[in-house]
């Protein structure tokens, strides 16, 4: 878990001409509303049940690194094998659910360059992760989704969404 947040995690979903979808998760209610100066606020409590279910299908846009032993310094992790891998591995151990293997996709790689607020030069890789998950620590996967996972969430990187899987639905 991370020791720090911000208490929002989010993503871009894109837009068009008419304009553009940005998810939030946030611990704390929005502002009542934006003055249409920057569009629309909708916002939607999440009931605790939605966070109850034991398997969901995903998708997260992941800022995959590791931190190389010898400079401490984070490197990327490359290739779609290699950051699923990546994925799995810290699935298991920090997020609190295990990954079904067969449906992981690793898909959509960029890389962004661009300067932070100081000015210096950030270079930030994403790639998106989807498939199926299994909850195998309640407290560290609800803590995940609220807060999200690995690095790069000031960049929007790391908001869980999920969607439950109900396996009986009309037994």
């Amino acid at each position: 878990m991370q020791p720090y947040s911000s208490g929002i995690a989010y993503a871009d979903q894109g837009g068009d001409f008419h304009g553009r979808k940005i998810l939030i998760v946030s611990d704390r209610p929005p502002a009542a509303k934006v003055d249409g100066l920057y569009g629309e606020v909708i916002s939607k409590s999440i009931p605790a049940a939605f966070l109850s279910h034991s398997r969901y299908r995903f998708q997260v846009q992941v800022n995959p690194v590791r931190k190389d032993k010898q400079t401490g310094k984070r490197v990327a992790v490359k290739g779609r094998a290699d950051i699923a891998q990546w994925f799995i591995q810290r699935a298991a151990s920090r997020w609190g659910f295990d990954v079904d293997l067969p449906g992981l996709q690793v898909e959509a790689m960029e890389v962004l360059q661009f300067k932070d607020k100081a000015g210096r030069q950030v270079t930030l890789g994403k790639a998106t992760v989807q498939g199926l998950l299994t909850v195998t620590d309640r407290q560290k996967f609800q803590h995940s989704f609220h807060h999200g996972i690995g690095k790069g969430r000031a960049f929007g990187c790391g908001l869980l969404q999920i969607v439950p899987v109900v396996d009986a639905l009309f037994s």
